[in-house]
């Protein structure tokens, strides 16, 4: 019985060092996000293909970072947000279904930003 705990714990420890290594964190995106009233989407510069976003801690604070700077996302329906170009660090999902209905094929979760504006030329050139 030892023998089996003792291997179920290797292979636990193993798929987990397995999944952190395959892991990166450390990809770079450039592109512009928003979101509103059951939506939150990353969208790359030259690419109309719409990532869910991760509510992640680097998230909330770039949320309070726009809101001091008078950018401010509402959750209202009827309300149109706005767009904010992005430099960011982050993991990209495997392909699924990620979001609210599961309507967006991928999930961004960033973890660090570099740069941001309203200007898309500032960011996308």
């Amino acid at each position: 019985m030892g023998k089996v705990t003792n291997h179920r714990r290797w292979l636990v420890i193993g798929l987990v060092v397995g999944s952190l290594l395959s892991c990166d964190s450390n990809t770079g995106y450039r592109g512009y996000l928003t979101e509103g009233f059951e939506w939150s989407y990353f969208v790359e510069c030259d690419s109309q293909e719409k990532w869910w976003l991760k509510n992640t801690p680097t998230m909330m604070d770039l949320r309070k970072k726009l809101s001091n700077k008078g950018v401010k996302f509402v959750y209202d329906m009827s309300q149109t947000n706005p767009t904010v170009y992005v430099s960011v660090t982050g993991q990209l999902s495997e392909k699924g279904q990620w979001g609210h209905l599961g309507q967006y094929p991928r999930q961004l979760a960033i973890n660090k930003y570099q740069a941001y504006s309203m200007d898309k030329q500032d960011i996308c050139g």
